[in-house]
């Protein structure tokens, strides 16, 4: 028995053959002309790392000299970087885009391998926002959250405190070392670097022109003591807290000091606790087992354990 199509039906029917073959067209335009989305291979919270931004990370490490550079390792240098962002965020510590500028000013201004950074930048080509986000805006952050860390009291606060009570009894005439004990801080007896050490003239003709001195930071205070006399306040450094008194002084300018430390909390656990909420997804499953038979010792890798 035969059908016959109607005219509206046969015109139909000649409409959804155009519109399969201009679907058709679409789907070849955009898979040859258009941009592909970028393979995401892991994600931290709500941030994607892409196989381009470790194919990034790979040639600036190579710029470097790490020529044994894997792609778990690029990856895992990308995760960290992407959890200090999200903690940075968190905190208020994020990299605005005005330092991310400055940094890049400074570098190129004042870079101690103008060469290096030239190759760096040129990985990146006209790519700026990778250039920005993948080499730059991570150091900001970096400088900043442990900015954050060494500064915060709150995070201190034992520190602080147990390093206010070794003042107090030095300053009432308990020995240093006494104090210490006591209260379970560090006790150092020794000498400072000279003041305005710089290199030996032997090896002057084989360094920079003009190389940085070496300082003891604490040598600009030790000025203003007299001998046995301990500094009027507690000296704040930035992984911890000190009383000090200078003991002497020698005819070269070296100080015999002694001290009381207080070492204030670690960067890297108060970092780990910060980040931990966030979840680390590597999408490649034979990726993440070899990151995982690698370095089973990372703590979000122990985490997801």
């Amino acid at each position: 028995m035969m059908h016959y199509l109607s005219r509206p039906m046969m015109a139909a029917g000649r409409c959804w053959r155009w519109l399969g073959l201009l679907l058709w067209l679409f789907i070849l335009a955009t898979s040859h002309g258009a941009t592909p989305e970028p393979e995401v291979l892991a994600s931290v919270g709500a941030v994607p790392i892409s196989a381009s931004a470790v194919q990034y990370r790979l040639a600036v490490e190579r710029v470097y000299g790490n020529a044994e550079i894997t792609p778990e390792a690029a990856l895992i240098s990308l995760i960290q970087d992407a959890l200090a962002q999200q903690v940075a965020a968190r905190l208020g510590q994020a990299a605005s885009a005005d330092e991310i500028e400055a940094l890049h000013r400074h570098a190129e201004a004042h870079s101690k391998a103008p060469e290096r950074l030239k190759q760096v930048q040129a990985v990146f080509g006209e790519d700026r926002a990778a250039y920005q986000q993948l080499y730059l805006a991570p150091k900001v952050t970096d400088r900043k959250l442990r900015y954050y860390h060494a500064r915060n009291y709150a995070i201190h606060h034992s520190a602080q405190q147990a390093i206010e009570q070794a003042y107090q009894r030095a300053k009432s005439g308990q020995p240093f070392a006494e104090v210490a004990s006591a209260l379970a801080l560090v006790y150092f007896s020794g000498e400072t670097a000279k003041p305005n050490a710089a290199w030996p003239d032997a090896l002057k003709p084989y360094l920079p022109a003009e190389p940085a001195a070496e300082q003891d930071p604490l040598i600009e205070l030790l000025a203003g003591l007299a001998d046995g006399e301990i500094y009027a306040n507690i000296v704040e450094q930035d992984h911890a807290f000190q009383i000090v008194r200078r003991l002497s002084r020698s005819a070269e300018g070296i100080y015999r000091i002694e001290t009381v430390t207080a070492a204030k909390q670690l960067f890297e656990p108060w970092f780990e606790e910060q980040a931990a909420p966030l979840k680390v997804r590597i999408l490649a499953a034979d990726l993440a087992a070899r990151i995982i038979a690698r370095y089973p010792d990372l703590w979000w890798v122990k985490r997801e354990d």
